[in-house]
C-alpha cells in the first residue's frame, strides 16, 4: 500500500509493545514509591494499597488507548485493530 513494504505495518504495534513494557516497570516503580510514602498502622493494610496501585497503573497503562480510540477518536476500525494487538496482555 502507497509503496512501503508490507512489515511496515506492524511496527507502530511493536513500538506499543515495547513501550506498554517500559512503563509498566516505571509504573511500577512510581507505585511502590508511592505506597512507601504513605504511613500505614498495619502491614497488611500497606500490601492491600499497594496491590490496589498495582491494579490501577497496569490497568491504565495497557487500556488506556483504548478509551481513547474508542471515546476520543471514535474510529471503530482502530479499534478493532488496536484491540487485536492488546489481546496478548488480556
Amino acid at each position: 500500500e502507497r509503496g512501503f513494504p508490507v512489515w511496515t505495518k506492524y511496527i507502530p504495534k511493536i513500538i506499543l509493545a515495547i513501550l506498554i513494557s517500559v512503563f509498566d516497570d516505571i509504573y511500577y516503580c512510581l507505585a511502590v514509591w508511592l505506597n512507601n510514602k504513605e504511613n500505614y498502622e498495619l502491614e497488611t493494610t500497606h500490601e492491600n494499597n499497594l496491590i490496589l496501585k498495582l491494579i490501577l497503573v497496569q490497568f491504565m497503562n495497557s487500556f488506556l488507548s483504548l478509551f481513547y480510540i474508542a471515546f476520543y477518536i471514535g474510529d471503530m476500525d482502530k479499534l478493532r485493530e488496536v484491540f487485536l494487538s492488546h489481546i496478548p496482555y488480556l
